[in-house]
């Protein structure tokens, strides 16, 4: 049930044709070709939360859409690249099910969540995020948040010639030369000529003041018509240098990007007369960009990097840590705790250097260190016992248990990057803490905190798997991890917990929809390596034929029926004939039959 690449090809062209002059949609990136996931900005009016975990407005937001195997029988998989705060908005998806069932355009969708952002359109039922719900519940006569008409296009103007360019800002600098060197030396600027016509000199005919006053007219005329072909001209420029702009900002050519910013703002600032609309919305987009978090550490040569702005030396700082992280981790592997603590120690020192940028935060750097510390010296501990040394071993656990209470309130949400890193010592550290702690009831909630990142961890790991396996459309080891995943939660003491019970029900969900995926991918294997037996049975002209070149293609379910769609060459003396026909596979009777 592959996606059709003509469905593609016209979604592609549509959402090019509808958002290409968009000042409130733009199409970052696109994978595939014709494509089949998008990265999609909106620049409208949002919220979401601070560090502080305060709600905050947000202009600037980033999307994913991903259309999945079976598009668009089946909805695109959306998520937020950005925080948005929102009902229907949770960290790894968008809810678009009742959306979908009544539209099936890609654009639309892309119109769809932006009325989301901007809190236009939320759902009244089985939301993500119910915090969101209650606040629009409580807020409702200030939403939305902003009124968007999708449909507005910014028009692009003529080219203007680099003659008249370099004309006009050599007017602009002249003036302003002047302007600068009167005021270094102490004198007042010289105003512009103007025409006083003295009393004195004033003829008293009636034609001599017609004259004069044709001649006034005229200058005001063609005073006029200079400052008009001025405003279009700026206008026109400034419209080719906003899209040099974001293509330098693409390409993280930041510096050039400021200069053409500062460019453009003082050529629409110029602008007096004409396309005052249009003038409004490509200032707007400019400072919006300007103004944008990422141009701003752009500007100061920093990238983003995991949520996080770097630049060139934290990142090395980065690799460097995570090189120590991996080595402590190989060590770890292999019960060399005391060479794996000074890894952890190399690592907590460039954490610290590092402060708020560092990719993993200097209290679970330093719980890894302290962790192989303790497993050290509980090793060291064991060898004592071994030898009938009790009491210096003795005393050796008690040190361990009291590092241990130092990471006693580690945090329970740590990010996937570390997750890896973190599981084999903390099983290892669990398993040697119950050792020594000989039989006291002490520190039971570090224990609970343990076994949860280990929960934590090994659901991670699955969806990792997960993940890969669908892009690979390996759906049933997709199902498999997703089993795993329910498994490990029901056989966890944590599974009534509300964080584990949302990521129960998720995995619940999508272990229904992939194992659809994969039946109907099995049947379409099995239509492949049967074809030829299945149309000759069908057909009787090709019991004698060379049959060639199948083409499978899941057309829809029925009930409990699934139909699928079946082509093939039939070669009959040097030429070829089309055969097709429908098969139908049955669920509950678990038999094939032709469809009629």
């Amino acid at each position: 049930m592959a996606v059709s690449t003509d469905q593609l090809t016209a979604d592609y062209k549509e959402v090019q044709e509808r958002f290409a002059h968009s000042p409130y949609v733009s199409i970052l990136s696109t994978e595939g070709e014709p494509p089949k996931s998008y990265e999609i900005e909106y620049r409208i009016k949002g919220l979401t939360k601070n560090d502080a975990g305060e709600l905050v407005p947000a202009d600037c937001h980033r999307v994913e859409i991903v259309l999945p195997f079976g598009y668009p029988h089946f909805p695109p998989s959306c998520r937020p690249l950005t925080s948005v705060f929102h009902p229907d908005f949770d960290p790894d998806a968008i809810r678009i099910v009742d959306f979908w069932e009544k539209s099936r355009s890609l654009s639309d969708l892309i119109v769809h969540i932006g009325n989301l952002i901007c809190f236009a359109q939320h759902s009244s039922e089985n939301v993500f995020n119910t915090e969101a719900f209650e606040w629009a519940n409580m807020n409702s006569d200030k939403l939305p948040l902003e009124k968007i008409d999708f449909s507005v296009q910014v028009k692009e103007s003529e080219p203007v010639s680099d003659d008249d360019e370099d004309m006009e800002l050599s007017m602009e600098t002249e003036n302003e030369k002047e302007a600068e060197t009167s005021q270094l030396q102490g004198e007042r600027p010289k105003p512009e000529a103007t025409i006083t016509p003295r009393q004195a000199s004033i003829p008293q005919s009636s034609s001599n003041l017609f004259k004069l006053l044709g001649i006034t007219t005229l200058l005001v005329l063609v005073t006029a018509a200079g400052l008009l072909v001025l405003d279009i001209r700026n206008h026109s420029k400034t419209e080719q240098n906003w899209q040099d702009i974001q293509a330098l900002v693409k390409e993280n050519q930041f510096t050039e990007a400021n200069r053409l910013i500062l460019e453009s703002q003082k050529r629409l600032g110029s602008i007096k007369f004409l396309k005052k609309a249009e003038k409004q919305v490509l200032l707007q987009n400019v400072n919006r960009l300007a103004n944008s978090e990422k141009f701003q550490q752009g500007v100061q040569g920093k990238m983003l990097v995991n949520g996080v702005y770097l630049t060139a030396r934290e990142l090395q700082a980065v690799k460097e840590l995570s090189d120590h992280l991996s080595q402590g981790e190989k060590l770890a592997e292999t019960s060399q705790w005391g060479e794996a603590s000074k890894a952890f120690e190399k690592a907590v020192t460039i954490a610290k250097d590092m402060g708020e940028n560092s990719p993993m935060s200097v209290p679970d750097v330093q719980e890894l260190f302290t962790r192989s510390l303790i497993l050290a010296q509980i090793a060291t501990g064991n060898s004592l016992r071994a030898h009938g040394k009790w009491k210096q071993a003795l005393g050796i656990y008690e040190d361990a248990l009291e590092q241990l209470e130092t990471i006693k309130n580690m945090r329970q949400d740590t990010p996937t990057s570390k997750r890896d890193i973190s599981t084999s010592i903390l099983n290892k550290t669990e398993e040697f803490l119950e050792q020594a702690r000989l039989g006291a009831g002490a520190l039971g909630s570090t224990q609970n905190d343990i076994r949860k990142k280990i929960l934590s961890a090994s659901i991670e790991r699955e969806e990792y798997r997960v993940a890969s396996y669908l892009q690979q459309e390996e759906y049933g080891r997709a199902v498999k991890s997703l089993q795993s995943i329910v498994s490990l939660i029901n056989k966890s003491p944590f599974a009534a917990e509300k964080k584990f019970a949302a990521i129960k029900q998720s995995a619940l969900t999508r272990l229904e929809e992939n194992t659809f995926l994969f039946e109907i991918q099995e049947k379409i294997k099995y239509l492949y390596a049967h074809y030829q037996q299945i149309f000759k049975e069908k057909f009787d002209s090709a019991a004698t034929s060379e049959l060639s070149d199948p083409e499978i293609e899941f057309v829809k379910s029925s009930g409990k029926i699934l139909i699928f769609k079946m082509q093939c060459q039939e070669k009959i003396r040097r030429q070829k004939y089309t055969l097709e026909m429908f098969s139908q596979y049955d669920t509950v009777s678990q038999s094939w039959s032709v469809y009629k």
